[in-house]
């Protein structure tokens, strides 16, 4: 008899190993060696049109005579960013929300559409100087090109958002150079969830993606910690708490504010034909305006982020960088130009930290801490507009050199998360999906679904608990059926073939909803890939 049952078990650990981690490792090896590839180059590349940007601004600025040059070419970059957006609409804005959409089983692309017009659209507002990152572009090229490699594998469909989720892990953590940051980003931000089946796609597919990027970089020239100017980060001690609680009440507040000024509804609606047009020109012709008064106000921020940390700017062009950098990265993201808001958000708070570090000099503080009040104050405020505390910390840990003082930051960005929280301010990312859910539905009707599916044997979820398996998002199994029993499922609820779930699914398109449903419940040898 324990013979009978070490073969049942054995036999049920190779069918996992079979069925289930070798297929993962395959998948997710391919996507993250692709992923590293393209966002390594992107990034590269990216870096290169940002440095070229300001040598151009820099020109202008020293030859006055072609500055009506310099804004035809900017008016006609808008007209070709306003051209790409009007033809590959899932472009605009940073990518993320819609991403995170897709992921969840919400949204739908074409993943080789998404890479070129990405691509395209995110190189004309870098090189145009508009306050946009790479970051978030990161993402969805990340996810896209896994989906790419989906596709070419011709995995199983109830793989391809573990894998892509996957990509879209890598697409930030290579992008930033923290695997790490990405794994947590997926888990926290993408999801809000956690399985071992996901942390196994997304570790996976990210650390392959780090160490394919690494190689690059080696090639390229490019290694480094992303901000690793900085020399360490210290803890403010037991007796400059008070300092740390107030500056986390001011970023908390400031994202808050931040997201708000995003989201609120323009004083001068551009819709209509030829809106997006003017919104795209004035978005890049104004960016091009700001640039040739403060050549420090181009781009990302990553550049200010550095003069900032270092001391390097005075009290009165903090104010003017954090009036003009929160103008303009609204100004830009409201085109629907293609770039992302991790950096422009970071340079916001790396501002505020600025402003607040010499407030605590003169209130006493030691000049040593001014580099660790702008940093936590930086990684804070992102934390604190997305409302992701873990991801921010991480991204902190792994971006900076030298010791940690991880006490103050933790201190800081929690803190701070809990007032954005306690404002009743939705994140930032989950605003935008749920303005991307609206667009792409338009003029649909939000149905809830109600059906009754059979576990078939061999089928995606047999043999795994219920909290294991990534089901589409506002989907919820109400009841499972076992013979004779009904069974109310929790997260430890084992599924296994026979089962009846009734399902419950809120969605636009019940046939979609259903298709999602049936490949993962229905014989994956038996039902082609869809």
């Amino acid at each position: 008899m324990g013979k009978r049952i070490n073969d049942i078990s054995l036999s049920s650990t190779n069918e996992y190993l079979r069925e289930v981690i070798l297929p993962a490792l395959f998948y997710c090896l391919v996507a993250g060696g692709l992923t590293g590839l393209l966002i390594s180059v992107y990034s590269y590349c990216a870096n290169l049109l940002f440095k070229n940007s300001a040598n151009i601004y820099a020109l202008v600025r020293a030859n006055l005579a072609y500055i009506p040059l310099l804004f035809f070419v900017l008016a006609v970059m808008g007209l070709a960013s306003a051209f790409l957006i009007k033809k590959i609409p899932e472009i605009r804005g940073s990518g993320i929300p819609r991403t995170e959409g897709i992921l969840r089983g919400l949204l739908t692309f074409k993943w080789l559409r998404i890479i070129i017009g990405t691509l395209v659209g995110s190189f004309l507002s870098f090189f145009g100087g508009l306050s946009l990152g790479n970051e978030g572009p990161s993402v969805q090229l990340g996810a896209a090109t896994a989906e790419g490699a989906n596709s070419l594998l011709r995995s199983k469909y109830a793989w391809r958002r573990y894998v892509s989720t996957g990509g879209a892990a890598a697409g930030i953590g290579v992008a930033f150079g923290a695997p790490i940051t990405g794994i947590m980003f997926a888990i926290e931000e993408v999801h809000k969830q956690f399985n071992p089946l996901l942390l196994l796609s997304v570790v996976t597919t990210s650390l392959f993606a780090t160490l394919t990027a690494d190689a690059m970089q080696l090639a390229l020239g490019t290694e480094g910690l992303f901000f690793g100017f900085i020399g360490e980060i210290k803890n403010l001690g037991i007796v400059n708490v008070w300092m740390l609680l107030i500056l986390a009440i001011v970023v908390g507040l400031c994202a808050v504010g931040f997201n708000y000024l995003l989201l609120k509804k323009p004083l001068i609606k551009l819709d209509g034909k030829y809106g997006v047009y003017v919104r795209m020109i004035a978005a890049f012709v104004l960016s091009g305006a700001a640039g040739l008064v403060l050549i420090d106000s181009l781009g990302s921020g990553y550049g200010l982020i550095k003069k900032v940390a270092m001391m390097d700017v005075t009290l009165q062009m903090l104010f003017a960088f954090l009036a003009l950098k929160l103008f303009l990265i609204t100004l830009g993201y409201r085109s629907g130009a293609t770039g992302g808001l991790f950096l422009p958000m970071l340079t916001l708070g790396a501002l505020i930290g600025g402003l607040m570090g010499k407030l605590f000099i003169v209130m006493g503080l030691g000049e040593e801490y001014y580099t660790t009040i702008v940093m936590i104050s930086m990684a804070a405020f992102m934390g604190a507009a997305i409302r992701a505390p873990f991801t921010s910390l991480i991204l902190l840990v792994e971006t900076t050199p030298g010791t940690f003082g991880f006490m103050s930051a933790s201190i800081v960005i929690f803190v701070s998360c809990i007032v954005a929280e306690v404002c009743m301010r939705k994140p930032l990312y989950d605003r935008l999906l749920d303005r991307e859910i609206e667009n792409f539905n338009k003029d649909k009707i939000l149905v809830l679904s109600t059906f009754d599916k059979v576990v078939e044997e061999n089928s995606f979820v047999e043999k795994k608990y219920v909290r294991n398996v990534l089901w589409p998002s506002n989907c919820k199994i109400a009841t499972v059926m076992r013979g004779n029993d009904t069974i109310v499922p929790d997260g430890k609820t084992l599924l296994y073939a026979g089962d009846i779930l009734h399902i419950s699914y809120e969605n636009y398109n019940v046939d979609e909803a259903e298709r999602q449903i049936d490949n993962l419940l229905m014989n994956k040898h038996a039902r082609k890939n869809v």
